[in-house]
Protein backbone atom coordinates (compact mmCIF):
# COMPACT_ATOMS: atom_id res chain seq x y z
CA UNK A 1 0.00 0.00 0.00
CA UNK A 2 2.69 2.57 1.11
CA UNK A 3 4.02 2.19 -2.79
CA UNK A 4 0.89 3.05 -4.08
CA UNK A 5 0.25 6.12 -1.49
CA UNK A 6 3.66 7.19 -2.55
CA UNK A 7 2.92 6.75 -6.31
CA UNK A 8 -0.49 9.21 -5.84
CA UNK A 9 1.74 11.90 -3.74
CA UNK A 10 3.80 11.83 -6.85
CA UNK A 11 1.17 12.42 -8.92
CA UNK A 12 -0.35 15.28 -7.72
CA UNK A 13 -0.28 18.54 -9.76
CA UNK A 14 -0.05 22.24 -8.49
CA UNK A 15 -2.99 24.33 -10.11
CA UNK A 16 -2.96 28.34 -11.06
CA UNK A 17 -3.91 28.64 -6.97
CA UNK A 18 -1.46 26.47 -6.01
CA UNK A 19 -3.56 23.84 -4.78
CA UNK A 20 -2.86 20.21 -5.44
CA UNK A 21 -4.88 17.80 -7.19
CA UNK A 22 -4.45 14.43 -8.78
CA UNK A 23 -5.38 14.45 -12.76
CA UNK A 24 -8.05 11.90 -13.57
CA UNK A 25 -5.41 10.57 -16.34
CA UNK A 26 -2.73 9.51 -13.42
CA UNK A 27 -5.64 7.87 -11.29
CA UNK A 28 -6.45 5.41 -13.84
CA UNK A 29 -2.82 5.04 -15.33
CA UNK A 30 -1.93 4.37 -11.15
CA UNK A 31 -4.72 2.20 -10.66
CA UNK A 32 -4.13 -0.59 -12.68
CA UNK A 33 -5.86 -3.91 -11.97
CA UNK A 34 -2.70 -5.63 -10.62
CA UNK A 35 -1.88 -2.58 -8.11
CA UNK A 36 -5.33 -2.56 -6.69
CA UNK A 37 -5.43 -6.68 -6.62
CA UNK A 38 -2.71 -6.08 -4.18
CA UNK A 39 -3.62 -3.44 -1.85
CA UNK A 40 -6.85 -5.34 -1.55
CA UNK A 41 -5.50 -8.23 -0.69
CA UNK A 42 -2.86 -6.94 1.76
CA UNK A 43 -5.90 -5.17 3.49
CA UNK A 44 -8.03 -6.69 5.96
CA UNK A 45 -11.04 -7.84 3.51
CA UNK A 46 -12.28 -11.31 3.69
CA UNK A 47 -10.39 -13.86 1.09
CA UNK A 48 -13.28 -14.47 -0.94
CA UNK A 49 -14.40 -10.37 -0.97
CA UNK A 50 -10.85 -9.44 -3.06
CA UNK A 51 -12.28 -10.22 -6.26
CA UNK A 52 -14.93 -8.47 -6.29
CA UNK A 53 -13.71 -5.56 -4.32
CA UNK A 54 -10.87 -5.32 -7.17
CA UNK A 55 -13.72 -5.77 -10.04
CA UNK A 56 -15.59 -3.07 -7.90
CA UNK A 57 -12.98 -0.33 -7.66
CA UNK A 58 -12.00 -0.94 -11.34
CA UNK A 59 -15.26 -0.41 -12.82
CA UNK A 60 -15.46 3.38 -11.05
CA UNK A 61 -14.03 3.78 -8.23
CA UNK A 62 -10.83 4.44 -8.37
CA UNK A 63 -10.51 8.08 -6.74
CA UNK A 64 -12.65 6.64 -3.68
CA UNK A 65 -10.20 3.96 -3.32
CA UNK A 66 -7.19 6.29 -3.95
CA UNK A 67 -8.26 8.65 -1.17
CA UNK A 68 -8.78 5.82 1.38
CA UNK A 69 -5.22 4.38 0.36
CA UNK A 70 -3.77 7.88 0.94
CA UNK A 71 -5.14 8.64 4.71
CA UNK A 72 -4.48 4.44 5.01
CA UNK A 73 -8.35 3.25 5.32
CA UNK A 74 -8.70 1.33 2.53
CA UNK A 75 -10.66 -1.35 4.32
CA UNK A 76 -12.82 0.86 4.64
CA UNK A 77 -14.44 0.47 0.63
CA UNK A 78 -16.44 -1.68 1.58
CA UNK A 79 -18.83 0.63 3.43
CA UNK A 80 -18.70 2.71 0.67
CA UNK A 81 -20.14 -0.49 -1.65
CA UNK A 82 -22.54 -1.14 0.99
CA UNK A 83 -23.97 2.18 1.47
CA UNK A 84 -24.52 2.24 -2.33
CA UNK A 85 -27.34 -0.24 -2.10
CA UNK A 86 -26.80 -1.16 -5.73
CA UNK A 87 -27.81 2.73 -6.95
CA UNK A 88 -24.48 3.24 -8.85
CA UNK A 89 -21.80 1.36 -10.29
CA UNK A 90 -19.62 4.66 -10.54
CA UNK A 91 -19.03 5.33 -6.92
CA UNK A 92 -16.19 8.01 -7.77
CA UNK A 93 -19.32 10.47 -9.16
CA UNK A 94 -20.35 11.09 -5.66
CA UNK A 95 -17.49 12.88 -4.77
CA UNK A 96 -17.48 15.18 -3.18
CA UNK A 97 -18.81 13.87 0.02
CA UNK A 98 -20.58 16.04 3.16
CA UNK A 99 -18.76 15.35 6.05
CA UNK A 100 -21.57 14.16 7.90
CA UNK A 101 -21.92 11.04 5.13
CA UNK A 102 -17.95 10.38 5.97
CA UNK A 103 -18.55 10.28 9.42
CA UNK A 104 -21.64 7.71 9.08
CA UNK A 105 -19.13 5.61 6.67
CA UNK A 106 -15.48 5.93 8.36
CA UNK A 107 -14.77 4.56 11.50
CA UNK A 108 -13.67 7.70 13.45
CA UNK A 109 -14.12 11.44 12.89
CA UNK A 110 -11.05 11.73 12.58
CA UNK A 111 -10.67 9.73 9.36
CA UNK A 112 -13.71 11.10 8.02
CA UNK A 113 -12.16 14.55 8.37
CA UNK A 114 -9.00 13.37 6.64
CA UNK A 115 -10.93 12.22 3.57
CA UNK A 116 -13.20 15.26 3.28
CA UNK A 117 -10.15 16.98 3.37
CA UNK A 118 -8.40 14.57 0.67
CA UNK A 119 -11.30 14.01 -1.44
CA UNK A 120 -10.51 17.79 -3.06
CA UNK A 121 -7.50 16.36 -4.68
CA UNK A 122 -10.08 13.85 -6.83
CA UNK A 123 -12.56 16.26 -7.53
CA UNK A 124 -11.33 18.29 -9.94
CA UNK A 125 -14.06 18.45 -12.58
CA UNK A 126 -13.81 17.30 -16.10
CA UNK A 127 -15.15 20.22 -18.89
CA UNK A 128 -17.45 19.71 -21.74
CA UNK A 129 -18.41 21.44 -24.34
CA UNK A 130 -22.10 22.25 -22.55
CA UNK A 131 -23.24 25.45 -22.71
CA UNK A 132 -25.59 24.90 -19.20
CA UNK A 133 -24.38 26.94 -16.08
CA UNK A 134 -23.08 24.86 -13.46
CA UNK A 135 -22.75 25.69 -9.59
CA UNK A 136 -19.58 24.51 -8.38
CA UNK A 137 -18.53 23.42 -4.25
CA UNK A 138 -16.55 26.39 -3.21
CA UNK A 139 -14.01 24.08 -2.14
CA UNK A 140 -13.55 22.25 -5.37
CA UNK A 141 -9.98 22.49 -7.22
CA UNK A 142 -10.36 23.74 -10.26
CA UNK A 143 -7.68 21.68 -12.96
CA UNK A 144 -6.30 24.99 -14.44
CA UNK A 145 -2.58 24.00 -14.84
CA UNK A 146 -1.74 27.88 -16.25
CA UNK A 147 -3.52 31.37 -16.16
CA UNK A 148 -2.85 34.97 -18.10
CA UNK A 149 -4.56 37.35 -17.96
CA UNK A 150 -5.37 39.57 -21.66
CA UNK A 151 -7.93 42.12 -20.76
CA UNK A 152 -9.85 44.03 -18.35
CA UNK A 153 -13.42 45.53 -18.57
CA UNK A 154 -16.10 47.46 -16.51
CA UNK A 155 -17.26 43.66 -14.65
CA UNK A 156 -13.92 42.28 -13.85
CA UNK A 157 -10.02 40.84 -15.40
CA UNK A 158 -10.69 38.41 -18.55
CA UNK A 159 -7.58 35.53 -18.52
CA UNK A 160 -7.10 32.26 -20.92
CA UNK A 161 -6.63 29.30 -18.85
CA UNK A 162 -5.33 26.28 -19.68
CA UNK A 163 -6.98 23.20 -18.65
CA UNK A 164 -5.19 19.80 -17.10
CA UNK A 165 -5.73 17.78 -20.61
CA UNK A 166 -7.90 14.54 -18.70
CA UNK A 167 -9.93 17.18 -17.24
CA UNK A 168 -11.45 18.35 -20.74
CA UNK A 169 -13.37 16.83 -23.62
CA UNK A 170 -12.50 19.90 -25.93
CA UNK A 171 -10.99 19.66 -29.34
CA UNK A 172 -8.88 16.88 -30.75
CA UNK A 173 -7.53 13.91 -28.52
CA UNK A 174 -4.16 15.34 -30.27
CA UNK A 175 -4.36 18.55 -28.56
CA UNK A 176 -2.10 18.14 -25.21
CA UNK A 177 -3.36 21.68 -23.92
CA UNK A 178 -6.49 23.66 -24.37
CA UNK A 179 -6.98 26.86 -23.02
CA UNK A 180 -10.15 29.09 -22.54
CA UNK A 181 -11.60 32.58 -21.71
CA UNK A 182 -12.77 33.57 -18.97
CA UNK A 183 -14.62 36.76 -18.48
Amino acid sequence: MEALRAAIRSRRVRNVESRYFVPQKAVYDLMTQEKVAQVVSEAEFEREHVEELTQEIMKGCRKIFAVLVLIRLPQSLLAFVEDDQLQSSILDQKLPFPLSKLQALLPTDDAADEFYQQQWEFAAPVFTGGSLPRVLHQDLILPFIEQKEVGEGGFGIVSVVTIEPSHHTFGAASSPLVSVQLL
